[in-house]
């Protein structure tokens, strides 16, 4: 069983645009993988990877990939609900999914760090007791809503988003 808990987060204007260059990228992959009629998250990141990096350069390469491997799931997403071939958009609740590359977090302090547009960027969050006691940390989302970051660290090392804030929109 996955578990996430909802930590808000100093507000950071690096991160704000962190996530707001993300829905770019999202923009970007999603476009390129309905004109190629795309679903494979390997195709759509030989197809759309080194473009990306060059359309957003600085962005850092770990959360576009991580981007692109959204859109793929998502595309898959509308094609087994019979939509067919639909073009994704980033969706209302701006989120992006966080690996254990690009993102550390130590629960016993409640300490940790997010990659972004100028590097990493260190918060703090006060994590419930349960979380501390045998919880390990390797994923997390990082969800703006209503122009307020919160991170939610995921226990099993996958972020999913329990929204749709990332399928479609």
């Amino acid at each position: 069983m996955m578990r996430t808990v909802r930590c808000p987060i100093e507000f950071d204007a690096v991160l704000l645009e962190t996530v707001r260059i993300g829905c770019d990228v999202f923009s970007y992959y999603a476009k390129l993988a309905y004109d190629a009629d795309c679903y494979s998250k390997l195709k759509l990141h030989r197809l759309a990877y080194a473009k990306a990096r060059e359309s957003f350069p600085g962005y850092p390469s770990q959360l576009t990939l991580n981007i692109g491997g959204t859109v793929a799931e998502a595309r898959r997403s509308t094609r087994s609900n019979g939509e067919g071939n639909k073009l994704v958009t980033p969706g209302k609740n701006r989120a992006l999914r966080y690996d254990a590359r690009c993102f550390k977090l130590n629960v016993l302090t409640g300490k940790g760090s997010l990659a972004s547009v100028e590097g990493r960027r260190n918060f703090q969050v006060h994590l419930p007791a349960w979380c501390r006691d045998g919880w390990t940390c390797k994923a997390a989302m990082l969800v703006v809503k209503k122009g307020k970051p919160n991170v939610r660290p995921c226990r099993h090392g996958e972020a999913r988003p329990a929204d749709t804030s990332l399928h479609r929109g």
